[in-house]
């Protein structure tokens, strides 16, 4: 645990540098579920084993670091290989902005990927296994000839699969066995967010048309796709209660997924989806903390 503390700061120099904190600043929600996935794993990983969650502050430095770099490193990936797409829609990314160039993206990109690899098995054998597969699903994601980012619901499966490993690697830090990961909240990981993910391609619609990818807002017209969409958010928040078996969660499910139907439906904006989404699983990770949820 000495290393994985030393290690995780020597690539944050990149990171801040001038060419790449733009990156961190314009993806910070999608930082913020990557970085909580991985916490959440280690709450996760309490609850099963019976720690008192005081104990597990020595962990999550490493694991804040572990999720930034490989999720960085994936953006700067995607980025390199959308950039034509993003050019064509106008999406603000760093690189269509000129604030790092092609080339530095794609080095930087594989750096990051490879390293969040090396400081996983620092943490943990299981850790460090999730970072290669981690690394393996945003190839197949962005990268061709595969760009399996182009077939919903393919693409949205693959994220969803993401976020799955990322809280294995923090669930790893206490319980290094893949196996001991709860049944219940692997279910609800996969089919939350391959439900849900879709919302994402609201703002890149005239791009993924130009770059042939396949989606709801391409299939059918905005406001259809929307409908749609909404539904498949609403329908998402409601599995909680149920996977996790605790009734109390419709208090706070209800309202995030009303919350999020709306804005899909009237703002078409991906933003307040994803606040609602960040303060929902804050509430579910207290649940777990105060044992109201229990995978025992």
């Amino acid at each position: 645990m000495i290393l994985s503390y030393i290690f995780s700061f020597l690539p944050i120099v990149l990171l801040f540098h001038k060419e790449y904190r733009h990156t961190l600043r314009i993806r910070i929600f999608r930082t913020i579920h990557y970085v909580g996935m991985a916490v959440g794993g280690l709450f996760v990983a309490a609850n099963v084993n019976g720690e008192s969650v005081f104990s597990l502050w020595r962990y999550i430095l490493p694991l804040v670091a572990l999720a930034v770099y490989v999720f960085q490193g994936a953006v700067l990936l995607n980025d390199y290989f959308d950039y034509d797409g993003d050019r064509l829609s106008l999406n603000k990314t760093p690189l269509i902005k000129g604030f790092i160039k092609r080339r530095h993206a794609l080095y930087s990109g594989w750096f990051l990927s490879l390293y969040s690899i090396f400081l996983g098995f620092l943490i943990s054998y299981v850790a460090g296994i999730s970072m290669i597969l981690a690394v393996g699903i945003n190839i197949l994601y962005s990268m061709p000839p595969f760009r399996l980012k182009r077939f919903y619901p393919i693409s949205t499966f693959l994220l969803a699969l993401g976020g799955f490993v990322m809280m294995l690697s923090g669930f790893s830090a206490i319980i290094d066995n893949a196996l001991a990961f709860p049944l219940r909240m692997f279910l609800l990981i996969i089919i939350t967010f391959t439900l849900t993910f879709g919302t994402k391609d609201i703002k890149d619609i005239e791009g993924d048309r130009v770059m042939g990818v396949k989606n709801l807002y391409i299939w059918f017209d905005i406001r259809t796709a929307s409908l749609i969409n909404s539904f498949l958010v609403f329908i998402a928040y409601l599995l909680p209660p149920f996977l996790l078996a605790c009734r109390e969660l419709f208090f706070f499910s209800i309202p995030a997924g009303l919350l999020s139907a709306y804005f899909i439906l009237f703002l078409k904006k991906e933003k307040p989806v994803f606040i609602t989404y960040i303060l929902f699983g804050f509430v579910v990770i207290l649940f777990i903390v105060f044992n109201k949820i229990s995978f025992n």
